[in-house]
């Protein structure tokens, strides 16, 4: 089976910076990918020519790796396995190619998630964004995928390349809903929804990943049996650079007021 480990960083604020968490994060990859003589590629930027992007493209849309691990110059991987750049491979973890099958894999959220959330309204109010979404894109809630780790067949990419343009950049105004609720999951906000939409909508085979390749660090209580640990979004950032509250549940007035600072 030939597989590829496909890591990129992609962001929307030019002035976000986690160069340690980036550094970490690819080096323990790469590693992981020599130890195991699995291919391995980091991108910070994904190339496209004029015509491979649509004329109203904006900020918007700023997740273009989505069609670029799906070009057709590397249909000739088994699988494609996609981590983000602020995910940390831990020592110890197996190799992932014993757990690739169907066409399609990630991790399912917030089933995986729910109760063992630190935050006591968070499982909730992450499961009503999601029914949202789900609904919105006509597929089951349960199972919508975070899309920090994904891994590909060759059918699922040329799908979603095929399809990435079309689906991606209807514009806002004809397919988000009017009202979404807490300003959370906008389908054409990001690469997430989108993904979800063309996978979920297809003859493919999803097959659910097990959570341990995508850890949320502020989400999960037991970490120690995670295979990868995902820094994502404000909270899994400062934790990663302030770890002396991670086990805080859930984090201290303190904790928060210092988080507020580093991320302004």
């Amino acid at each position: 089976m030939k597989v590829l480990i496909y890591q990129v960083y992609v962001t929307g604020s030019p002035k976000a910076k986690h160069d340690a968490l980036i550094e970490e994060s690819t080096s323990s990859l790469k590693a992981y990918s020599d130890h195991y003589g699995i291919d391995y590629t980091f991108k910070s930027k994904p190339t496209f020519s004029p015509e491979q992007l649509p004329k109203d493209a904006d900020k918007r849309m700023r997740f273009y790796w989505a069609m670029d691990l799906c070009k057709p110059e590397l249909r000739h991987y088994d699988y494609i396995v996609h981590f983000d750049a602020d995910i940390i491979m831990q020592k110890g973890a197996p190799d992932i190619r014993k757990e690739l099958k169907g066409d399609f894999m990630a991790n399912r959220d917030p089933i995986d998630y729910l109760g063992e959330w630190n935050r006591p309204m968070a499982p909730l109010r992450r499961a009503f964004v999601f029914r949202n979404v789900s609904d919105h894109f006509g597929y089951p809630w349960y199972n919508h995928f975070n899309s920090g780790v994904w891994a590909s067949s060759p059918k699922a990419r040329k799908l979603i390349w095929e399809n990435w343009q079309k689906d991606a950049f209807k514009s806002y105004e004809e397919k988000a809903p009017k009202s979404f609720p807490f300003k959370l999951g906008d389908p054409y906000g990001g690469d997430q929804n989108i993904l979800n939409n063309i996978i979920h909508n297809s003859d493919l085979d999803f097959v659910p990943l097990d959570w341990k390749w995508n850890a949320l660090s502020e989400a999960l209580k037991n970490l120690d049996k995670a295979h990868a640990i995902h820094y994502g979004a404000k909270v899994g950032k400062f934790l990663y650079n302030n770890p002396e509250y991670r086990d805080k549940t859930p984090l201290s007035k303190e904790a928060i007021k210092l988080m507020e600072e580093q991320m302004q």
